[in-house]
This record gives structure tokens, C-alpha cells and sequence, in this order.
């Protein structure tokens, strides 16, 4: 009869285990889809700003290569591809007595090489 008890008290533990893993499971599922279901939209006001002039430009010691890209900004919501400048009179200026003019290669880029 000892026996018997101790085999139905291994198997009541192993039960309680069995609702604990099973409760705590549940319990992180639950947690888990609600954290992940919230969402809230935001609605950002981006005015639209005056078109500006933007120049970028990339000088290499290595390859001693200049690029200059000149173009101009566009509104965040418009699809279209930014104008670019072409025909700018750009100058690159070392020092005294040291410039060299740097013509459009065309599609807003100016190259030396």
C-alpha cells in the first residue's frame, strides 16, 4: 500500500508541474499578443518648405578625384526625382591665385579628375 501512495504522490507533483508550465505558458502568450496588438498612428504636419539649393560634394586624397553634385530640394511626399542644377559656374579655390573651374558632366555633376 506505501508504494502505491508514493507512486500517486510522484504523479500529483508532476500534474501540479504540468498546470504550472501550462498556466505560465498561456499567461506569456496572452501578455505577448497583447503588448504586440497595440498600436497607435501618429499623423506628422510636414509643411511644405521653399525649394533650396543643395551641394554635395566629395573630395578623395587617394584618387584625388573631385565630385560635386548640385541640386535642389523636394517636398518628402512627391515621388518625383529632384531637380538638378546643370550650367552652375562651379570653382574649386586652394588659395591665393589657385582656382580651377569644374564643368557639368551632366545631370546635376560636376567632376574633376
Amino acid at each position: 500500500m506505501e508504494r502505491e501512495y508514493r507512486y500517486s504522490t510522484i504523479n500529483i507533483k508532476q500534474n501540479l508541474l504540468q498546470i504550472n508550465f501550462l498556466t505560465t505558458c498561456t499567461i506569456f502568450l496572452l501578455l505577448l499578443v497583447h503588448l504586440s496588438s497595440c498600436e497607435k498612428i501618429i499623423e506628422v504636419d510636414l509643411n511644405d518648405a521653399d525649394s533650396t539649393i543643395v551641394i554635395e560634394g566629395n573630395l578623395s586624397k587617394k584618387h584625388g578625384d573631385l565630385e560635386v553634385k548640385i541640386s535642389r530640394t523636394g517636398s518628402y511626399f512627391d515621388a518625383a526625382p529632384l531637380e538638378k542644377i546643370e550650367n552652375a559656374e562651379v570653382v574649386l579655390s586652394g588659395g591665393p591665385g589657385y582656382k580651377i573651374n569644374i564643368n557639368s558632366n551632366g545631370n546635376g555633376l560636376y567632376r574633376v579628375s
